[in-house]
């Protein structure tokens, strides 16, 4: 009887034990799963000396991603900037701005003048107050190149703006 209860308690603990081992096999598998997220990009937020990187699994991730993209592919003049490290500095360092940094370049058409650019980083340099006709300035390239881009499109700076602040970024 003795040895009946003892086998039984033994089968019992080895099968407690084989489903927490299971449990914990796929557990850890999700995690590592999770962690092969090969980030495509990266986004940072420029507000007044600040800097913030966001997080690619925010659910607002790729739509600011296009947001900004959009800025670029839709620009409606062409400025004539001769755009140094120190200007990106003062932009960074002063402004409100969002640049994203891609893992290979990518190309885009801008539709002001038809010119297909490839760039490995871009850096949306937004309003921050939004007057009578605000503009963001688009940088491309790294280094930047000189000429940047122009937006007057109010509706697509606000949106960019909108999202900022749903994903936490305040403007300062």
């Amino acid at each position: 009887m003795n040895r009946i209860l003892i086998l039984s308690l033994i089968i019992f603990f080895i099968g407690v034990a084989s489903i927490i081992g299971i449990y914990s096999y796929i557990k850890r598998g999700e995690n590592i799963s999770n962690k092969k997220v090969v980030q495509k990009i990266q986004i940072i937020v420029y507000q007044k000396g600040g800097k913030t990187v966001l997080n690619p699994l925010s659910p607002h991730f790729t739509e600011l991603q296009k947001a900004c993209e959009e800025l670029l592919i839709s620009a409606d003049d062409v400025l004539q900037l001769i755009v140094s490290p120190e200007t990106i500095y003062d932009i960074k360092k002063k402004e409100l701005a969002v640049e994203i940094v891609y893992l290979k370049p990518e190309k885009f058409k801008v539709a002001y003048n038809e010119l297909v650019i490839e760039a490995d980083h871009l850096l949306v340099q937004l309003p921050i107050k939004m007057g009578n006709r605000p503009s963001a300035t688009i940088f491309y390239g790294r280094p930047y190149s000189s000429g940047p881009y122009g937006n007057t499109n109010t509706q697509k700076i606000w949106k960019i703006k909108e999202l900022l602040q749903i994903m936490g970024v305040k403007a300062k």
